[in-house]
Order: C-alpha cells, then structure tokens, then sequence
C-alpha cells in the first residue's frame, strides 16, 4: 500500500516473476490428466498463493489504482489454505470421496467471503479514497479490526498444519514399510514445514505490529519476498520430482492389487499353506527373509503371495512377519518368568535386526513398549 504511481525494482520484477511461475505451475498441475483430483487440490493451494501475491504486489507498485477492484479480493480466499491442506492429507490416506464433513471446513472462508461483500459493492472511486496509498518511508496504522482478523487468521492457519502434520506422522508410521507411500507422505510433509515457516514468519510481523501499533511499508517486500520464496519451493518439487504428482493416490494394496484376485478355494488354500509354513518352519526368525524365500518355501508363487498378503490379509509383507516376530518376543519373554533378560537380546532371537525395528513393531502390536510389557511380566510373576 503506498505509491500512487506505478513503480517497478528488482524486489517487485522478483516477485512478478514469482507471480507468473505461480500460475505456469498451477496450470501445469490442473490440467494433468493422472491422479487428477490431487493434482487440483495442489493447483488450488498454488493459485491461491499466486493470486495474493499479485494483489500484494499490484498495491506495493500502484498497479492497484488501475484495478482498484482488485483490492482484498485474494483474503477470502487465504482461508481456504488450510482446508486444502486437508484434503491433500486426505488423498494420501486414500479418502477422497467428498462429504458434509469436508464441506464444513469451508465455512470460515464463505463466512470471510460474506463479511467482504459490502467492500466488493463499493463504486472504484470509494475503494481508491479507502486504499489510503501511502509513500515508501511512511508507516501503516493497525486498528482494532486488523489485529483481530490477523489473530483469527494465524491460530486457524496453525490449527490445520498441527491437524494434517499429526495426520501425516500417522500415516508414515503406519505406512513405513511401504516405499511409494512413504516418498509421498514425506514429500508433502516438507511442504507442510514449509508452509508452517511461511506462516511464522508472517507471524513474527504481525506480532512485532501488534505491539507497535504500525509497521513501516517497506516491511510488505518482506511479506512478499517469502510468499514468493514458497512459490518457487513449490515449484522445485513439482519439476524435481514429477512423478509424484503421476501415480494415483490410492489405498495400500488397491492401487496394485484393486483389480486382481483369486478364485475363494484357491485363496483359502494359500493362506491355509502360509500359516502352516509359518508354524512349522518359523522362517520370520531369520533377520534376512526376503519375500521370494516365504513364496518357495509355502510353495506359492511371488504375485500371488503378495497378493494373499495385500488384499486378503490386509498387511505388507513385513507387517506380516513382524507380527509373528512379536508374538515369539513375548513366548521368549514369559519363558524367563520375569527374571532379568536383555530386551535387544530377545529381539534379536525374534528376528528382529536392530533394537529401533524391535520397539517399532513391538509397539505397534501390542500398544506398549517391551520394557513396559515386560514390567507387566515381572508384576504378574511376583504377584
């Protein structure tokens, strides 16, 4: 907000650059014909991101006098930020049919969007008086209506990235053993860091006006310069690593195996004959087992034993043998009727590797720690 006429330097070509990357990379992604829905979820967070820029940038430069129209248009639609986020998570969890209660993310926007229309109405004239465009070394007031929408703005915007980062962290737990989803997951969670920074920076403004009263305008460049830096963030990971924007995003197992399956007998019977391998031979007690040794030995071929796995018993190949490791780590634990024993000793009797995937499993299985449920042991015993 200041310059009544138009004024053009390095800052501002940098973020009109920025601006019009915004919307190649926007483009690029909307109109891909492969895992589509996604790819426009992302588009949107990259539009939006473009389309304040622009007006930040058109009012920094006085464009705004020739568009005044164009004033506070792209605020709405800054509260569409988080919900978007949202929904990618989503995607990545395999949920993406729409319902009521992905629609009630959008009323903090709409309920923006309405606030503003009286402002939308106004004549061009009246919004250039209310611009109140002011020169380059001169300061902006705040008043009350200010610290409140910025207030309101930032915990909204912090609600949802702790809400999609748990989302996140849950889903790189669950998925870990599965490389595709794991990539995927990561890749937006660097995205979501980004974003998270992007919003304390901003924050850090607001939170030094708000003890000041004012700020002075050149800080708006500022404001600029790192929505623009998120841009081209951005935009690395779109060129840099395309193929995730390539696959669809579906469910474990639904993406490879959605199509196939086996007739019921015969599934049946392959499952029967890999639990019995299982129980005679306890393969899962080598630390090395590969999938191709489970498929000979249970006599079944690669496809279908993934596919038994995947769709039938509804866990990865590791899942699988993990879960058999646990189950022989708490034989091995009540065997030693509580007396004192190494965990990683008896993790590593299990088949288990290392400690880290000894503790990660075994928590995921049982709820609890080793160490924990071996307290439960040694309670019992004494008992």
């Amino acid at each position: 907000m200041f310059m009544k006429s138009v004024e053009f330097n390095v800052w501002s070509i940098i973020i009109l650059f920025a601006a019009f990357l915004g919307i190649y990379l926007g483009l690029m992604l909307w109109l891909k014909r492969e895992n589509q829905k996604a790819n426009r979820i992302f588009a949107l967070i990259i539009f939006i991101f473009t389309f304040h820029l622009i007006e930040t940038a058109s009012s920094i430069t006085g464009l705004i006098n020739y568009v005044p129209h164009l004033s506070k248009t792209s605020f709405p639609f800054l509260f569409l930020m988080g919900p978007l986020l949202y929904y990618y998570s989503q995607h990545l969890k395999g949920n993406s049919t729409w319902n009521w209660k992905k629609a009630l993310h959008l009323i903090p926007a709409l309920g923006f969007l309405i606030r503003m229309v009286p402002y939308y109405l106004l004549d061009s004239s009246i919004k250039l008086k209310s611009l109140n465009l002011l020169p380059a070394d001169s300061t902006v007031e705040i008043d009350l209506g200010g610290y409140t929408i910025g207030a309101l703005f930032y915990l909204y915007n912090f609600s949802y990235i702790l809400l999609v980062y748990r989302i996140l962290k849950r889903l790189i737990k669950v998925n870990h053993l599965n490389k595709k989803t794991t990539i995927r997951t990561k890749w937006f969670s660097k995205v979501l860091v980004v974003y998270a920074l992007f919003i304390c920076s901003c924050l850090v403004f607001y939170l030094i006006m708000a003890l000041v009263g004012s700020y002075p305008v050149y800080v708006d460049y500022i404001h600029l310069f790192l929505m623009a830096l998120m841009i081209h963030v951005l935009g690395y990971f779109v060129i840099n690593q395309p193929v995730l924007f390539m696959d669809s995003l579906k469910p474990i197992g639904e993406a490879k195996y959605g199509r196939s399956s086996l007739p019921k007998e015969l599934s049946s019977k392959y499952i029967k004959d890999l639990y019995q391998y299982f129980a005679s031979e306890k393969p899962y007690l080598r630390e090395d087992l590969s999938l191709a040794e489970v498929a000979k030995g249970s006599g079944l071929s690669k496809h279908h034993l993934s596919l038994i796995l995947n769709k039938e018993l509804g866990a990865t190949f590791y899942e699988f043998i993990n879960r058999y490791r646990v189950d022989e780590a708490k034989v091995l634990m009540r065997k030693g009727n509580g007396e004192s024993v190494k965990l990683i000793d008896i993790g590593f009797q299990a088949g288990f590797g290392n400690k880290v995937s000894f503790y990660r499993a075994f928590k995921k299985f049982e709820g609890v720690s080793p160490s924990d449920y071996m307290e439960t042991i040694s309670s019992e015993a004494i008992n």
